[in-house]
């Protein structure tokens, strides 16, 4: 299999959790994507920036919900094992005539540049995502990489011109690493 780009795949959730004892995994994924998830042979999750590719098992993935599903992969047949893949990010490769589903509103920060009015820098945005109605921002600084909660009243400033974005995180919330 060749290497993946991001360009190339949608981010669709991520894992929420363990479903029973046998490797099953729970996927929170965004809201009207249910088709693309049931027909995903591979899905792709996000280990230290790369995608690594996952092969769903034949009838692996079972929608729950608008939101959830429960899959099997190959390879993951116990608890243990599953848990490893756990808060993780999962993709799957954009296919021809299929539109992207992101949120504009939140995609508008990539490329922004955040500061904490008392950490001061801490990266530009590589990514927002969508974990559960929770917007999470990916910042990278210094090829490292930080996950930061989004939400308005974290706001203090925002520069569009100079695409900047201060915020008042609470105490401990910026020092979480992916």
């Amino acid at each position: 299999m060749h290497s993946i780009s991001k360009k190339n795949c949608q981010n669709i959730g991520y894992f929420q959790k363990p479903h029973g004892v046998s490797g099953s995994l729970v996927l929170q994924f965004t809201e009207g994507l249910e088709e693309w998830i049931e027909d995903s042979l591979v899905l792709f999750v996000e280990s230290e920036g790369i995608l690594v590719p996952w092969f769903v098992i034949e009838d692996g993935i079972r929608i729950t919900s608008s939101k959830t599903a429960i899959v099997d992969l190959e390879w993951i047949e116990d608890e243990p094992t599953a848990k490893n893949l756990c808060g993780k990010p999962v993709w799957i490769e954009k296919q021809e005539g299929q539109e992207e589903v992101l949120n504009e509103e939140n995609s508008e920060w990539i490329d922004y540049s955040v500061s904490d009015v008392n950490m001061g820098y801490l990266g530009v945005v590589t990514e927002v995502n969508d974990y559960a109605g929770n917007v999470v921002l990916t910042l990278d600084k210094n090829s490292t990489t930080q996950l930061v909660p989004f939400h308005p009243d974290l706001v203090i400033e925002i520069n569009r011109q100079e695409m900047t974005l201060i915020l008042s995180l609470p105490a401990g919330l910026s020092d979480i690493d992916s």
